[in-house]
């Protein structure tokens, strides 16, 4: 049996010795349901462990496949800092002056304790 409550320990204390701020932002919607990243509204700002994750891309060409390697940023977080924001795909998150956008969520083991969230480097000429 696994000590959830250490888990999360071991987590904020990370958080607590290398972590950094991330200010979530969420886009107000049109009458059509259309994004409009022109006004947007503070949900939070939490602490958090950015890093990076690594995704593959399969390039086609002829018969040949490659694969190739690409570094995606993340942030780890407590999921009792992030669930309750019900965060969606089109959010925006700034870490340290950059913009990204939110593209999943995931709840680590689903034991509600810890959220990896995934983005995306975009410019949406913020």
């Amino acid at each position: 049996m696994i000590n959830k409550k250490f888990e999360v320990y071991k987590v904020q204390r990370e958080i607590r010795r290398s972590g950094t701020k991330v200010k979530l932002l969420r886009p107000s919607e049109n009458d059509y349901g259309e994004k409009d990243y022109g006004t947007l509204s503070q949900i939070a700002e939490i602490d958090c462990l950015y890093h990076e994750v690594n995704s593959r891309i399969s390039l086609q060409t002829g018969e040949i496949t490659q694969y190739r390697t690409k570094k995606e940023p993340a942030f780890l977080a407590l999921w009792q800092n992030i669930g309750p924001l019900n965060l969606r795909t089109g959010d925006i998150a700034e870490i340290n002056g950059n913009s990204y956008l939110v593209i999943k969520v995931a709840n680590i083991q689903e034991w509600n304790l810890i959220a990896d969230v995934y983005l995306e480097v975009q410019d949406i000429g913020l």
